[in-house]
């Protein structure tokens, strides 16, 4: 399975000149907090980087005439750590996997790429080519990689390059790189645009005629807080609910009644009905990710351009 990747562009030589000076002379990054490790992972070692021209992979992986190829490949000046983890084999890669993803999106990161299994392509060239990690190597079809950036508590731009393979015997390896991108860096393929969007925070809900949300203090906090932040920002309430045996248009109607009675509870929590939109899809669109599966409201934050955001 493979997510969405927004288009790539090559740096020129003078672009990475440019970047080279400016890695070179920023004061030292205030170090980003490290993303928890999978319960019972042991670190093996942990490695920094500080690179003008460090190489990312938004794609598969191939190998072409003995060249490492791939479709979307970035090149960003960052500064970080790399940690690897050994995890004892009775325990599951997928489990792994959702643990970072669960994380991520805790902290509203947004996902730039992400693939399971042989969509991945070969793990060896992932190991031995890509992160040049012998012990990476494992089985093509129990491998993960994502790639996710977000804002750490002082707003520094963290990029998350996480790989997780199935190693036999041998247990699960873990790679996890935690990569700060220098404040006026550019990702190439991902526009200005890119911080307009906050979300999605998931509630789920369940009830039949009246609908009844799960929603703790800190959450309400959280949108309470949001919406106070971004005063010109518009909230949107999308409403799902579980493939069941109701027909469509039965389970289309308890996602718009979900949402409309999330929308009103914004309301009654002081947020403006006007910045409030509805979008109701029910089972239409299954998301493959931990957390968001069955009967929710996900509420995404759209900012306005400008410095009102």
């Amino acid at each position: 399975m493979k997510w969405h990747v927004l288009k790539t562009a090559a740096f020129t030589v003078r672009s990475l000149m440019v970047w080279g000076a400016l890695l070179l002379s920023l004061p030292a990054f205030a170090s980003p907090p490290p993303v928890p490790a999978f319960p019972g992972a042991t670190q093996t070692s942990e490695t920094s980087v500080k690179d003008a021209d460090y190489r990312i992979f938004l794609s598969s992986v191939k190998q072409i005439n003995d060249e490492l190829r791939g479709d979307r490949v970035i090149r960003v000046p960052v500064e970080g750590r790399v940690r690897f983890y050994r995890i004892n084999q009775d325990d599951s890669p997928t489990r792994v996997v959702e643990h970072y993803q669960t994380w991520l999106r805790d902290h509203r990161a947004q996902m730039l790429f992400g693939c399971d299994g042989r969509d991945c392509g070969p793990s060896r060239l992932w190991a031995n080519q890509v992160f040049q990690t012998a012990d990476l190597y494992g089985s093509d079809d129990q491998q993960y990689y994502r790639v996710a950036l977000w804002r750490d508590a002082q707003g520094q731009r963290v990029l998350s390059v996480i790989y997780v393979v199935r190693r036999g015997d041998l247990g699960i390896r873990v790679r996890v790189g935690e990569l700060l991108l220098p404040p006026k860096a550019v990702l190439p393929g991902i526009t200005a645009e890119e911080g307009r969007r906050i979300g999605p925070i998931v509630v789920p809900w369940h009830g039949g005629l009246t609908t009844h949300f799960d929603l703790d203090v800190e959450t309400t906090r959280e949108l309470k807080a949001l919406a106070d932040k971004y005063p010109q920002a518009e909230f949107v309430v999308v409403g799902y609910t579980a493939l069941d045996q109701q027909s469509l248009s039965q389970m289309m109607a308890r996602a718009r009644q979900a949402a409309n009675a999330f929308a009103d509870l914004l309301q009654a929590r002081g947020i403006d009905r006007s910045r409030i939109q509805v979008v109701p899809v029910g089972p239409v669109i299954p998301i493959q990710e931990s957390g968001r599966s069955g009967n929710r409201v996900e509420i995404v934050l759209i900012r306005k351009g400008g410095a009102d955001s």
